[in-house]
């Protein structure tokens, strides 16, 4: 199965979330966390390593941090839409 790009529904206007959910489903289930073992990897639980030989610590930080920051995200964007 083919997931959307990055870039699909970046039409100008609302975001569209589907495309961002429907990658987040079908993404490793979180937390991720990263961890050095000679090199920067990130792993999920279970001992499911989702990236290795990640270059910088930062972006590994960064990388491990968005399984969680974007269901977050996503969710504040339903609220203020809904108006709550």
């Amino acid at each position: 199965m083919r997931l959307p790009d990055a870039n699909s529904g970046a039409d100008a206007g609302e975001l569209d979330l589907a495309p961002i959910k429907e990658r987040l489903d079908y993404a490793t289930p979180g937390p991720w966390r990263r961890e050095y073992h000679g090199h920067n990897e990130i792993m999920a639980e279970g001992g499911w390593q989702v990236a290795e030989k990640v270059t910088r610590a930062d972006d590994t930080a960064f990388i491990a941090a968005a399984r969680d920051d974007i269901p977050a995200l996503i969710s504040e964007v339903e609220r203020l839409r809904a108006g709550n």
